[in-house]
């Protein structure tokens, strides 16, 4: 894990929130096991586990002497997030096969093996609706222009946080109407102002 953390930091990738997952979740648990370790048992208890974890500000708040005052669940990990400790987990043991730090079948491989990821639940997911938007842009404007800016261009564009933060002044070209960013995976892509 730790080699390949310092391996995708030198390539430029986005390693550091899901390292922070792992260590925050797993690390003290499978750290010091060698790969061969990681049964397929091991892995869906751990599954299970992080599905049960409660997230980090999850208080239940005080009652307020109220009759109806309903008591809060307690939030646990999405399953997208248990997916992502999981998926960082199988780029870090593909890495070490690819360099020979370790052979064998990766035992995270969602190809051909018994393991299974999380199907993530979106229900969650939804979108800032105009006004939400046009509120959230307005205090961004009086409060800090330039992340008013980025937040403009991400509505406007979906641009992820991470390809607006890599933009440079090389990357617009005016002549086209439009500038170049860095997708995730490393793929140049064009986007026109128009969409702006």
């Amino acid at each position: 894990m730790d080699a390949y953390l310092e391996w995708g930091k030198s390539e430029g990738k986005y390693v550091d929130q899901h390292y922070s997952q792992y260590n925050a979740h797993l690390k003290n648990k499978i750290h010091a096991l060698p790969v061969v370790e990681l049964t397929p048992n091991l892995l869906s208890s751990l599954k299970a586990q992080l599905l049960k974890t409660p997230t980090g500000n999850t208080k239940p708040k005080k009652a307020t002497g109220k009759s109806n005052t309903k008591t809060r669940k307690r939030k646990t990990l999405a399953g997208q997030t248990v997916n992502n400790i999981f998926s960082f987990m199988r780029s870090a043991i593909n890495r070490a096969i690819a360099t020979g730090m370790w052979s064998g079948v990766n035992p995270l491989s969602t190809k051909g093996g018994t393991w299974k990821m999380v199907k993530a639940n979106n229900e969650r997911l939804r979108f800032l609706t105009r006004e939400e938007a046009k509120a959230l842009l307005d205090d961004l404007e009086k409060r800090h222009p330039q992340l008013h800016d980025m937040a403009l261009l991400s509505l406007r564009t979906g641009l992820r946080p991470t390809e607006i933060f890599k933009l440079r002044g090389q990357d617009v070209d005016a002549n086209a109407c439009g500038f170049y960013v860095i997708q995730k995976g490393g793929k140049w892509v064009f986007v026109e102002y128009w969409r702006i």
